[in-house]
C-alpha cells in the first residue's frame, strides 16, 4: 500500500532519484535508492501492506 516516513529525507531522496514515479510505490526504485544510501532508512519508515 505504501510507506509512511517519520523524516522527510527518504522521500526526498526517492523523488530526486526517481522523478518519474511521483506516487513513490515502485519497490525496484526503492531498492535502488536504498542501495545508493543504505543508512538513509535505519528506523525511519513503516511499510504498509494488505492481502488481496
Amino acid at each position: 500500500m505504501g510507506f509512511e516516513f517519520v523524516a522527510p529525507q527518504p522521500l526526498q531522496a526517492y523523488a530526486q532519484k526517481c522523478p518519474g514515479d511521483p506516487s513513490a510505490q515502485d519497490l525496484a526504485n526503492w531498492a535502488a535508492v536504498e542501495k545508493d544510501t543504505p543508512d538513509l532508512f535505519q528506523g525511519m519508515y513503516r511499510f504498509w501492506c494488505r492481502g488481496k
